[in-house]
């Protein structure tokens, strides 16, 4: 008579290995489908044909004012807005600071804001403050980025974020203002903007 226990066992044991592997399988999968939700699908900005250029969610809106400035916003009701304007400077000869983050940090920091050097030796200034507009609380978080084009030229970006007051402790709108953060200290500026 056959001895069916030894095949029973290697029978299930390949089947256990089976079992594991697909259940890796579908672990990993679950986890990048979870990366893939929150990570939105990104669109690059080169701000006035390039002086700047940053990632934003690709299904936000665009708005540009003739004289300057720039909007961008999610098409729901309760959206944040984002706004960008970047104003040039002129160094005297040989006072040009050597990066942006020198420029800020020879200045005294105010209430609350913070200065982080980016990964392109600008300075990024974080802040953030409360305002009244038209009788409805709000709060703005600002973002400044310094950058230094030798030989003369200063260019300070200038974002904000704008929501309501009530929407400031939201789960939804801290990762909102964290998202941001990250993808304004990655915003480039020109390479060749010294020379303009």
């Amino acid at each position: 008579m056959e001895d069916y226990s030894q095949h029973e066992q290697c029978v299930d044991g390949q089947s256990f290995e089976m079992m594991r592997r697909l259940l890796l399988v579908a672990v990993v999968l679950a986890l990048f489908v979870g990366v893939a939700a929150e990570t939105p699908m990104m669109k690059t900005i080169s701000y006035r044909g390039g002086i700047i250029t940053l990632q934003i969610p690709a299904q936000w809106k665009e708005e540009y004012q003739p004289e300057g400035g720039g909007m961008f916003y999610d098409d729901r009701p309760d959206s944040g807005t984002l706004r960008l304007n970047v104003l040039t400077f002129k160094a005297p000869e040989g006072k040009l600071a050597t990066n942006g983050y020198s420029h800020f940090a020879a200045m005294p920091l105010g209430d609350g804001e913070r200065l982080v050097r980016t990964l392109h030796d600008d300075g990024l200034k974080i802040s953030k403050k409360s305002a009244v507009e038209r009788e409805v609380k709000i709060k703005l978080y600002c973002w400044q980025i310094a950058h230094c084009a030798p030989p003369s030229k200063l260019y300070i970006a200038s974002f904000t974020w704008t929501i309501l007051q009530s929407q400031s402790t939201d789960p939804k709108f801290q990762k909102e203002v964290e998202f941001l953060t990250e993808q304004i200290s990655k915003a480039v500026f020109h390479p060749d903007l010294g020379k303009l």
